[in-house]
């Protein structure tokens, strides 16, 4: 099960890369306002920034996280001549997520942050909202956030929550 994130048009590959991109363009105009004007309800709405909700940056989830009461990790953001880049503090690859869907939590939210995470969902206007958490010496801290949560079998326990 997967929602499409962003408009492809395979069909203009061969099309000069202007006209591919217009196409393309044209072609997300279409699914966006075509998605929007459903009359039933749609888990997470259609955002110009992502067909299955707003696709937010790294820093924009923390700082939404941050606004919902969500303990964050460090992030150094540094700028150089190629761009910006964004870096975590060190942190292991261990990671604990957790699915809300409308005001339920589905999972075990680290230090009691069930209330946070649905703020967090409400204020990044998401239906259904995986909220990631990492380790560190300070305790889990919250890492990012995603409106296309993994796992069919937590996806499906969470839908069931908000029907």
């Amino acid at each position: 099960m997967q929602r499409i994130r962003h408009t492809q048009a395979p069909h203009f590959t061969g099309a000069a890369k202007e006209d591919s991109e217009y196409a393309v363009s044209e072609l997300h105009a279409l699914l966006l306002a075509w998605l929007a004007s459903l009359p039933c309800p749609v888990t997470n709405p259609p955002h110009p920034l992502g067909l299955g909700g707003w696709e937010r940056r790294l820093i924009d989830w923390l700082v939404l996280g941050s606004r919902a009461g969500l303990p964050g990790v460090e992030l150094q953001w540094t700028s150089t001549p190629q761009g910006t880049t964004e870096t975590f503090s060190p942190l292991g690859a261990e990671r604990r997520s957790i699915i809300v869907a409308g005001d339920t939590v589905v999972g075990n939210a680290p230090d009691n942050l069930d209330a946070a995470c649905v703020k967090l969902a409400k204020l990044a206007q998401c239906t259904l909202l995986e909220v990631l958490f990492a380790p560190t010496k300070d305790g889990w801290r919250f890492c990012g956030a995603t409106p296309y949560p993994s796992g069919a079998d937590r996806i499906v326990q969470a839908l069931e929550q908000i029907q």
